[in-house]
């Protein structure tokens, strides 16, 4: 078995392909998504998507934008989804063609990307994850190129520019990616004693930067309620964020792959050193800027830190781990052992981490479920309770009326919303009064969600209580 042996990487790429897509089949959208569908509003015209819904995410509006004009083509979640697909094409050939005259190390870097628990995780999400993950390992080629002795070709300058831009404008932690890179970059090259090439990165990494700078200074995203999160102490947060980080590293990049983290251990050092190091080191540098500036911020400004958005600076450690690899000497009989079962590896991993593929995190398909059990009810009004919200008070009731539609044989449920409700003519042979979902899990807001039915003066205390899904979904029905 050889290290670049064609059918075991066919097999490996194979996998996680039928993985990505069985997660589209099997793998219901989740709140998050949602989320996205709610933000991108494909019936409004975009600059008043954009002021009216965007400006309240916490993320900036180019995914959002994006994903508006391509539901222009189909609404629905499956198609919303296949986005990601047009992403992984493009993206995939423009990171090929950067390739240069290092062919293996780009072809093992971006096998090891296109079999990464991250890439096939995300790219079966209504979310800007995949394209993140796709144009930040396309920033580590162009930085790559941008280093080497000739100084890079002008379209190196130009594809960081445009993919660092992009990063930058989809979500914050692609700008702090996209500042870090072009920062270390320029740090390399000055220390070189080429400090014309230092103002030529700085301008690009400047340039790359303005959209979402812009963004900030208009909308104040660091004041969106959905960024404000209730005070915690500083070892609290320190905890979280540390677990976020590991996690995400670990178990989800190191050992998720663990032949390719032992071979990388075993070569890292010669990847640092010599040559090569003069591409590797900045990068490295990048890695640990990025970490540090995300934990100051999460520690001391907005608690930011969810395990996702270190997907930003997965390519760069793959990267790493690829120019390691390729650096073992022959006398390293055993790294080069396990060198040899990185695609293997890739290939047996990949599905252990189904559960987390294929998790039902709402299971709002038990509420379709209980509702398609009461048939009699296909045509009566169900009270529905929206769960409170300052980022977006609408989304809950567009949660919900996306979640069901079609939940009676094809029919949509009869929703009325709780704030309009008046007298409800319920059908004699139904007996299902209200629900609520995108609760929290447990028993958080259930006292709000008794307190709002019983001022609006309705019987809940007669009603039986159906607990679905954790608690996330209720459905209350008459004794």
């Amino acid at each position: 078995m050889q290290l670049f042996d064609r059918r075991i990487w066919a097999l490996a790429l194979m996998v996680a392909l039928s993985l990505l897509l069985a997660q589209f089949a099997f793998r219901p959208p989740w709140r998050d998504e949602y989320w996205a569908l709610y933000f991108s509003a494909p019936g409004e015209p975009i600059l008043d998507a954009v002021s009216g819904k965007m400006v309240r995410d916490v993320h900036p509006p180019l995914y959002f934008s994006l994903l508006h004009y391509w539901r222009q083509i189909g609404e629905s979640e499956l198609f919303a989804r296949s986005l990601n697909l047009v992403f992984l094409g493009l993206g995939g050939w423009l990171a090929w063609s950067m390739r240069r005259d290092r062919v293996r190390e780009t072809a093992l870097y971006l096998l090891l990307c296109a079999t990464s628990f991250w890439l096939v995780f995300f790219s079966a999400e209504i979310r800007m994850m995949a394209g993140l993950f796709i144009l930040c390992a396309i920033l580590v080629l162009a930085g790559r190129n941008m280093l080497q002795e000739d100084g890079g070709r002008p379209v190196d300058a130009l594809v960081f520019l445009l993919c660092g831009a992009a990063a930058a404008s989809c979500h914050f932690f692609g700008a702090l990616w996209t500042g870090s890179l072009g920062l270390m970059l320029g740090l390399a090259v000055l220390l070189r004693g080429e400090p014309a090439r230092f103002v030529k990165m700085g301008l690009v990494t400047t340039l790359a930067l303005l959209p979402v700078l812009a963004w900030i200074a208009l909308v104040r995203p660091d004041q969106n309620p959905g960024a404000i999160s209730a005070p915690r102490g500083f070892l609290s947060l320190l905890e979280e964020a540390l677990e976020q980080f590991l996690r995400g590293v670990t178990v989800k990049t190191a050992f998720a792959n663990l032949a390719l983290t032992i071979a990388a251990i075993c070569g890292l050092g010669a990847a640092l050193r010599g040559a090569q190091g003069r591409e590797t080191r900045p990068l490295l540098w990048a890695v640990g800027l990025a970490v540090a500036i995300a934990f100051g911020v999460h520690l001391f400004l907005v608690a930011m830190i969810k395990e996702r958005a270190f997907i930003v600076i997965i390519p760069p450690i793959l990267y790493l781990a690829s120019v390691a690899v390729l650096s073992l000497r022959p006398e390293q009989s055993r790294a080069q052992v396990a060198a040899r079962w990185i695609p293997l590896v890739a290939a047996l991993s990949l599905p252990l981490f189904s559960s987390e593929l294929f998790k039902d995190r709402e299971r709002y398909g038990a509420v379709r479920a209980f509702l398609a059990d009461h048939p009699a009810c296909a045509g009566s009004p169900i009270l529905t309770y929206e769960r409170p919200s300052d980022q977006a008070q609408d989304f809950s009731w567009f949660f919900t009326r996306s979640v069901l539609a079609g939940a009676f044989s094809g029919e949509d449920p009869r929703l009325v919303r709780l704030a309009e409700a008046g007298e409800m003519d319920w059908a004699p042979a139904c007996t299902i009064r209200a629900l609520a979902l995108s609760m929290p899990r447990g028993t958080r807001g259930s006292e709000e969600m008794y307190a709002a039915l019983s001022a609006a003066g309705y019987p809940i205390e007669d009603w039986q209580e159906v607990v679905l899904g954790e608690g996330r979904s209720r459905v209350f029905i008459a004794d």
